[in-house]
C-alpha cells in the first residue's frame, strides 16, 4: 500500500479528474491512496479485479480509478478509507483463500 500524492485521469464524464482529458492539464491529488493486490497469475481471468471492485463497493468505496498488469491490481481509494479497504481486501484475498488463479 503506498500513500501520497497522484495524479489521475479517468475517461468517465461523472468523475472529477475527467478534466485532466480534455484540458491537458495534471491535477494534484492528496486525498488519494494507492491500494495493490500483488500476485503471479492474478489478472489470469478478469474475476479478481471484479471481486476486488465489488468488496470496495460493499463497504460503499468508490475507487477513483483502477490499474491493472499481469501481477497486479491497484485501486485509487479516499485515504480516510484506505485502512479499511486494506482490510477488506485482505480479507477477501488472503483469508478467504480462494485460488486467485482459476
Amino acid at each position: 500500500m503506498l500513500n501520497g500524492r497522484y495524479a489521475t485521469s479517468t475517461g468517465r464524464p461523472d468523475s472529477p479528474f475527467h478534466s485532466l482529458r480534455t484540458d491537458r492539464r495534471a491535477r494534484l491529488v492528496d486525498s488519494l491512496a494507492a491500494l495493490s493486490a500483488i500476485g503471479a497469475g492474478i489478472n489470469a481471468a478478469y474475476d479478481n479485479v471484479l471481486a476486488g471492485s465489488a468488496t470496495l463497493a460493499g463497504l460503499g468505496i468508490a475507487p477513483a480509478g483502477i490499474a491493472t498488469s499481469s501481477f497486479r491490481i491497484t485501486w485509487l481509494v479516499p485515504d480516510e478509507r484506505v485502512k479499511e479497504a486494506v482490510r477488506a481486501l485482505h480479507e477477501r484475498y488472503i483469508e478467504q483463500q480462494r485460488p486467485l488463479v482459476p
